[in-house]
């Protein structure tokens, strides 16, 4: 809505909305009704972005939300996204809001029960400056691009990664490297790895010098050597900004944005390797100490 001066009234622009997925109608309150704002701000944004911003909501929490020092690490990656928009929050009792509430409880007669389950959960938007953003730079004269990978640590420290570089140091990496330019393998290893190497090379090619996974219809990924590869979960699972240790499947997801072999079985590793997120699933029981009686 826009503020009409001249009336002193709010004018309706648009309105958009969507159903909640199976997933996310088992979100505590103050997730969904963020939820709701993040999805609203993602569909105005070319309208809104930039502009001075008044959101009006009966659901108190919000109204307190960015004056926290800390907040959940399911909530905090929206409020980084947030965070891109001159917003002001401000709380209005329920009773005012019942055109919304009404908006809000209109069913989509449309939309069949099958439908409804294949409604895909809202995504996280936290790959700006965050983590893993991809740059292509000018080196050298004789030299196309160089790839670089701006990866965040745990600490929350950024690293500049030449992919390129990497690829070429890592010991899987450079033998496949190697085939696809001559197609000649090392004499030192064994006849079964050039099966398996030949065999992951068919899906493979080399762009600027630089190793991608390119499998039928689907986008080219780059290959991540073996140097990267714990990096690149960290920053999608443990990080706070990029990854507030997300369930497997959402991680998994975000990795599958680069390739690795095994790439699977690694992350089931390293996610059952987590500590915050086994302590999550299993908490500690508190078990009653009792004395024993001394006679």
């Amino acid at each position: 809505m826009q503020w009409d001066e001249e009336k002193k009234v709010y004018g309706v622009i648009c309105y958009c909305s969507r159903t909640l997925s199976n997933a996310e109608r088992n979100w505590p309150p103050v997730q969904i009704e963020l939820g709701a704002i993040i999805f609203a701000l993602r569909q105005f944004k070319p309208f809104i972005f930039m502009s001075r911003i008044e959101l009006h909501t009966d659901h108190k929490p919000l109204a307190f939300l960015l004056k926290k020092a800390e907040t959940h690490q399911h909530l905090a990656r929206w409020l980084v996204e947030l965070q891109n928009y001159n917003i002001k929050i401000v709380h209005i009792a329920g009773k005012q809001n019942t055109l919304a509430d009404a908006l809000s409880r209109i069913p989509h007669e449309d939309l069949t029960p099958e439908e409804v389950d294949k409604i895909s959960e809202l995504e996280d938007i936290a790959e700006f400056p965050v983590c893993l953003a991809i740059e292509s730079k000018p080196r050298v004269v004789h030299e196309v691009f160089a790839l670089t990978l701006s990866l965040r640590s745990i600490e929350g420290e950024m690293h500049q990664v030449d992919i390129r570089n990497e690829q070429m140091e890592d010991p899987e990496a450079s033998i496949l490297i190697e085939f696809l330019k001559t197609g000649n393998f090392p004499n030192d290893i064994t006849e079964g790895e050039k099966d398996e190497y030949a065999t992951l090379a068919k899906d493979l090619c080399l762009e600027s010098g630089v190793l991608y996974h390119h499998y039928k219809d689907h986008k080219p990924r780059i290959y991540i050597p073996i140097s990267l590869r714990a990096m690149i979960f960290d920053s999608f699972h443990t990080t706070k900004l990029g990854g507030g240790h997300m369930d497997f499947g959402k991680t998994f997801r975000k990795c599958k944005k680069y390739f690795w072999p095994r790439m699977h079985s690694d992350i089931v590793t390293w996610y059952k390797q987590c500590i915050t997120c086994q302590l999550r699933h299993f908490p500690i029981l508190h078990i009653e100490l009792r004395c024993a009686c001394h006679q």
